[in-house]
């Protein structure tokens, strides 16, 4: 059971993979959902019915412990009651376990399949790494790349808002990645993303400036033009500081380098030069 319910989410995406790749697999599977055997129920029904079974065995004994007098047989009851919840537990932690293990792995195979163009695939499980980390930043920005290949750009917006809550830093790559145009294409909805993460984490110069500039496009877009005109002389006044911060520190350096290359000149022993005779 622990080996199988770790490994139920890498099966069914395996399986939606190979259908997607093999026609013939595809019809296996159409075929036998339609047999009188398995009673209209899909390969992936069957899939889930052992994760399902060990979840309902323990409610299903514990409703047998309330209908069953206190003798000998209801306390056999009990004792596989605890047994069945114990059995639920040590899955459970197993699963944690192999998953925080896989995570890395599962995450770059969703990469994989997204740059695949198989969307609904890489979807899928980021998803269910998503669940596993819900607070992971790479995890919500990735999904939020897939979902603007499917046009869902509010569903894109929302992790990206989620990405940024949970310490996204990578803030040039955001305003650049292809794959989050649409997203951007929002404007207003896209810059009042970044509307309070100013300073919030460890972002370079130009990801400080263009958390700046959606400030200013986000205030503009809801009507305060005096309070984007000011936030936009800030700005420039806080770029023409760093560039002369920039500048001061180049020309310093550049000083004390023509001042070591004196020093060494002067340090430098003399060497004689030897007279030859010709005559030798």
């Amino acid at each position: 059971y622990k080996q199988y319910c770790a490994s139920y989410v890498d099966a069914q995406q395996l399986g939606k993979t190979l259908s997607k790749k093999h026609a013939k697999f595809r019809k296996i599977l159409d075929d036998s959902s339609r047999r009188t055997r398995t009673r209209g129920l899909t390969y992936e029904d069957f899939l889930i019915k052992p994760v399902q079974r060990l979840c309902k065995y323990p409610l299903l004994v514990r409703e047998l412990v309330k209908c069953t007098p206190d003798d000998a047989e209801c306390a056999q009851l009990k004792a596989a009651y605890e047994k069945l919840g114990k059995a639920v537990d040590s899955v459970n932690e197993y699963k944690r376990t192999v998953d925080g293990d896989n995570f890395q792995d599962k995450y770059m195979e969703a990469m994989r399949l997204l740059r695949s163009h198989d969307v609904d695939g890489s979807l899928a499980l980021l998803t269910s790494l998503a669940a596993l980390r819900p607070k992971d930043p790479g995890t919500h920005y990735t999904i939020a790349c897939a979902l603007c290949e499917k046009d869902d750009v509010d569903g894109a917006l929302l992790h990206i808002g989620k990405a940024l809550s949970f310490g996204y830093a990578n803030i040039m790559l955001m305003a650049e990645d292809p794959m989050l145009r649409a997203a951007r294409g929002r404007g207003p909805e896209w810059a009042r993303l970044f509307v309070g993460k100013v300073d919030a984490y460890g972002t370079d110069d130009a990801g400080d400036d263009y958390i700046d500039m959606m400030r200013i496009l986000a205030v503009d877009a809801d009507g305060e033009h005096d309070s984007s005109r000011s936030l936009f002389a800030k700005l420039r006044r806080s770029r023409k500081k760093k560039d002369d911060e920039s500048s001061s520190e180049s020309e310093s350096e550049e000083s004390e380098e023509k001042e070591k290359e004196k020093k060494e000149k002067k340090e430098a022993p003399v060497v004689e030069e030897k007279k030859v005779d010709d005559g030798a």
